[in-house]
């Protein structure tokens, strides 16, 4: 997730910079304010020079990713990433059996040598570990 900030001016009455007009600062509460923000900290910069005040920056919280103990300790979507069949690769008769895994880029890798599995492996990006339901597009 790339951050993305907004920047507002508040002079030492408290008061905040309406970017919408520039007649000065405006008001003590940013709602009020048409437009007490940029997103430009060069056009805040200025206007912090220029008419005295300093800036305020508004950065997004990430959104909290709260795992149950069996997502957090997965074994099939955290390491040592298992075969579905609980097995790792090393464990793996490569070719004897199918084989079915998650890596940490939501990629599910599937393929079988009975089924004339030819080397490689399919895949598909997937959205949640089909083993604990973790929701794979957070990275935690």
């Amino acid at each position: 997730m790339s951050e993305e900030k907004l920047y507002a001016v508040k002079n030492d009455d408290g008061k905040y910079w309406d970017f919408s007009d520039i007649t000065g600062f405006w008001s003590i509460y940013l709602d009020i304010s048409d437009c007490p923000t940029t997103t430009s900290k060069k056009q805040a910069e200025l206007v912090a020079d220029e008419q005295g005040g300093h800036i305020v920056t508004f950065v997004e919280e990430p959104k909290k990713v709260v795992l149950t103990k069996e997502q957090a300790d997965c074994p099939y979507c955290h390491d040592p990433f298992l075969d579905f069949s609980g097995l790792t690769d090393d464990e793996l008769d490569w070719k004897q059996e199918a084989f079915c895994s998650v890596d940490e880029n939501r990629h599910i890798f599937y393929g079988s040598f009975g089924d004339g599995y030819d080397g490689e492996s399919k895949t598909t990006i997937i959205n949640y570990c089909p083993m604990c339901g973790r929701d794979l597009r957070d990275k935690s």
